[in-house]
């Protein structure tokens, strides 16, 4: 599901790209409101990345669960009831800065005829300047 949540984040903020290229290669302008809803979309994205990779106790609170969960599976004899949902959580925390990257990527990717990403980007920040 968090593997899932990145991708679809990664998606939709490359759609939006793609649309904001699309609509300026056909001669359309881009407006003040929906640069502003992609700058506040990648700040939200960006921001919970950081949190994510910064603070210690969501690595420890996970720690703690998952030792509670194999103390709960020794005593009942029971083996990865919990373990999908673990590995995927443990992949998760452990990936450092992974939707900042994927965004990144996903990103540097778009070209649409002779405009690329970079215009985007320039229109972004020019806004937060």
């Amino acid at each position: 599901a968090l593997a899932a949540h990145n991708a679809r984040a990664v998606l939709v903020v490359t759609d939006e790209f793609l649309a904001l290229l699309a609509l300026r290669a056909s001669g359309g302008a881009w407006g003040e409101d929906r640069l502003w809803r992609l700058i506040l979309l990648l700040d939200a994205l960006f921001t919970v990345d950081v949190l994510k990779d910064t603070k210690s106790s969501i690595n420890n609170d996970f720690s703690a669960y998952r030792r509670a969960v194999q103390a709960r599976e020794r005593a009942k004899g029971s083996a990865g009831a919990a373990g999908t949902t673990d590995h995927e959580l443990h992949a998760h925390l452990a990936s450092q800065r992974a939707l900042t990257i994927g965004v990144r990527d996903g990103v540097f990717r778009i070209k649409e005829g002779k405009l690329s990403h970079a215009h985007v980007v320039a229109e972004l920040l020019r806004r937060c300047a």
